[in-house]
């Protein structure tokens, strides 16, 4: 709950009521194992490291919202680490874990939607410290990952995912001078809003910018 009203806190900007909630809710996820060993080391372990990962996901979120972009590299060394840690063989699939009570579960997204979460995050880090290239190849392997998604499923966040991918590559592309590829990408941006009326709705501000 304390992590969901940071989420909407950083949505509307309230940073200074944002920022405490994550401090105050650090040491619980810390503690999280040994709170509730009664469910068993393993589900505990696992609810920590999703949990985990949403508080990670808000810390780089709200660092990179008030632009202290030094803070954010270790947040995000850890968030990497965490998403190796989930899509390792030996960790267990999303329905597993979901057949717990429901009470217990905390599957926040699905892993593979984890991964693309984690390369987008890392390209606005990047962006923002000027580690262009960086950005570009981050945002090569999203899009491969989320293409191979969607033969799968067609899930709206993977669509949302996408066209914010393909802002940020259009900046990296102005700032590096490369007019053509911005070009080229704009028209991949246009196609990809003008086939989503909501997504269209959300993004017209930014098309217009980059234009």
């Amino acid at each position: 709950f304390v992590l969901s009203k940071t989420m909407l806190f950083l949505c509307e900007r309230r940073f200074q009521e944002a920022n405490p909630l994550l401090q105050q809710i650090s040491p619980d996820i810390e503690n999280w194992v040994v709170s509730y060993q009664h469910l068993g080391q393993a589900v505990a372990g696992q609810q920590k490291e999703y949990l985990q990962m949403f508080y990670l996901v808000l810390q780089v979120c709200y660092y990179l919202m008030v632009g202290q972009v030094k803070s954010v590299k270790a947040v995000l060394k850890q968030l990497q680490q965490s998403i190796q840690t989930i899509t390792a063989p030996d960790w267990p699939v999303d329905a597993d874990l979901s057949r717990s009570r429901e009470a217990d579960q905390f599957i926040w997204m699905p892993r593979e939607h984890l991964c693309v979460l984690v390369y987008l995050v890392t390209v606005m880090h990047s962006m923002q410290a000027g580690f262009m290239e960086k950005a570009e190849r981050y945002t090569d392997k999203a899009i491969v990952q989320i293409s191979k998604l969607k033969t799968h499923t067609d899930s709206p966040i993977l669509s949302t995912f996408h066209v914010m991918l393909v802002e940020h590559m259009i900046q990296c592309r102005l700032v590096m001078g490369n007019k053509t590829k911005a070009v080229s990408e704009l028209g991949i941006l246009t196609k990809l809003l003008s086939s989503n009326s909501l997504l269209l709705s959300r993004h017209r501000a930014q098309l217009h910018t980059l234009l």
